[in-house]
């Protein structure tokens, strides 16, 4: 689901901004107190004396004509009179190929190539990716279209047991020794998708589970401890093919 930019307003745009490029550029980027800026929301150094300007324009109600009449008039001699290294342009407005290429021409030669060029749609590819969730949690105006944060607050409980879990399970693995009802019980499950383990009690069956557990955690699988009812699995499912989910029910 895409981000929507309006829940900002400019000031917090920019420091969207400049978040990201942090991230991108592995940089601290310097920002500064709100009022008149010259031409400058955000700067990181390359090297001792060289400067990288970037440069946040909200504008997401604004055609692309306006825009580029703005730029023209207002930026593009406040960067020339910069004369910075790198220049990058930020905008929450979805740009397409050849609005890339117009706005590069009109900060020719000060942004390097068209991937210093953000719009909408990088912002919200990039802000998608799981990786860069720290960045959302950051900007929380962003929450209240995410269904992924959504979901955390949601599903905090399952959330936090699971982790609880886990750690236990961690922590007692040491003690553990590999057998070749280990071995079956893997193989059933990458099979078959489902793994009941039944026995009298003490005989292990939780360390089993437990371990196993652990090899599919190792294959990137998340983990989800389901406590009372099965809904608790449900609320957890997504439409997406690419989610690997080990769902973890001791003594239903």
């Amino acid at each position: 689901m895409p981000y929507d930019f309006s829940k900002l307003n400019a000031r917090e745009f920019e420091a969207l901004g400049a978040s990201i490029i942090a991230k991108t550029s592995g940089k601290r980027v310097e920002t500064f107190k709100p009022g008149k800026d010259d031409g400058i929301d955000g700067r990181f150094w390359i090297g001792e004396d060289k400067a990288a300007i970037i440069q946040c324009k909200h504008y997401i109600k604004t055609s692309f004509p306006k825009l580029i009449a703005n730029l023209k008039k207002s930026e593009a001699p406040k960067v020339k009179k910069l004369n910075p290294t790198q220049y990058i342009f930020i905008t929450s407005k979805e740009l397409s190929p050849a609005n890339k290429k117009e706005i590069k021409s009109l900060f020719s030669p000060f942004i390097i190539n068209e991937e210093d060029i953000w719009g909408g749609n990088e912002l919200n590819a990039f802000l998608s990716k799981k990786e860069n969730n720290d960045i959302v949690e950051e900007h929380y105006k962003l929450w209240i279209t995410s269904t992924s944060f959504i979901d955390i607050i949601l599903n905090g409980a399952i959330k936090g047991r699971s982790s609880a879990t886990l750690k236990d399970i961690q922590e007692m693995s040491y003690r553990y020794a590999v057998t070749s009802n280990h071995e079956k019980g893997v193989r059933i499950l990458d099979e078959k998708n489902v793994l009941l383990i039944t026995g009298e009690p003490g005989i292990g069956k939780t360390t089993l589970a437990n371990n196993i557990a652990l090899t599919f955690i190792a294959k990137d699988y998340s983990f989800c401890d389901i406590e009372e009812s099965i809904s608790e699995a449900e609320a957890l499912l997504r439409n997406d093919d690419d989610q690997k989910v080990l769902f973890y029910y001791d003594d239903f």
